[in-house]
């Protein structure tokens, strides 16, 4: 589902990010053919891989702009995906209060179902902003 593929993006963001670092620093701790190459070419005075960084950036800036529709949408994504955990402070205040109770109540505390089928599951009369929030997600999510 979209809450998966934005984990995915934005996993994968943060290794493009490390990966980054890690070459302008010269450290290929995980990039082990990277160092092989490094070690390789010590008799090379200057060896680095910091010409490559330009390239890097420019791959960064495109995943970015490319992706930029997630991060619009990252509070109602994890709030969809993890209702029970995330934080109150990063949700829209007018389901706040809602959540609150949710998240200290003991008959939803071990439900194993997520996304659209724990909203669901939530009681009309007793959660509605966010059992219509998550439905209009589900909906939209499932469309896509």
């Amino acid at each position: 589902n979209i809450a998966n593929l934005y984990c995915y993006c934005k996993g994968f963001k943060s290794k493009l990010q490390s990966f980054r670092l890690t070459l302008s620093n010269n450290d290929f701790t995980f990039f082990h053919n990277c160092k092989k190459h490094f070690e390789d070419m010590t008799n090379f005075e200057g060896t680095t891989f910091s010409t490559h960084l330009a390239y890097i950036d420019g791959i960064i800036k495109g995943f970015e702009s490319r992706f930029i529709d997630f991060g619009k949408f990252e509070r109602e994504i994890l709030l969809f995906s993890q209702p029970l955990t995330i934080s109150i402070a990063n949700v829209a205040s007018y389901l706040q209060l809602e959540l609150c109770e949710l998240q200290t109540d003991t008959m939803f505390a071990n439900k194993c179902e997520t996304g659209e089928d724990f909203f669901k599951l939530l009681p009309e009369g007793r959660y509605p902003k966010l059992r219509d929030f998550g439905l209009k997600i589900g909906s939209m999510l499932n469309s896509t």
